[in-house]
């Protein structure tokens, strides 16, 4: 499994811990649960939502994005009395 960083590419990385070529996107390889709680992915992690601005709240009046599944309208019998 791979835990990516669209501009991971930015992040600091004295270890060489980040692995991707391209111009912005990295990623760390996780292959356990204990590759999770290593130090450096909370560091990573904690780096890119500030360099993002920090956790974005929805402005007032600004509608949300849903996803909602394509289902066609149910269609009920009708009823002969």
């Amino acid at each position: 499994m791979n835990l990516g960083f669209n501009y991971g590419a930015t992040l600091r990385d004295p270890d060489g811990v980040l692995v991707g070529s391209g111009k912005q996107v990295r990623h760390i390889k996780i292959f356990n649960d204990t590759d999770l709680r290593r130090s450096y992915v909370r560091e990573f992690i904690l780096e890119a939502i500030a360099q993002a601005g920090g956790p974005q709240q929805p402005a007032a009046g600004v509608p949300e994005s849903q996803v909602r599944g394509n289902y066609p309208k149910k269609r009920r019998p009708v009823r002969k009395d």
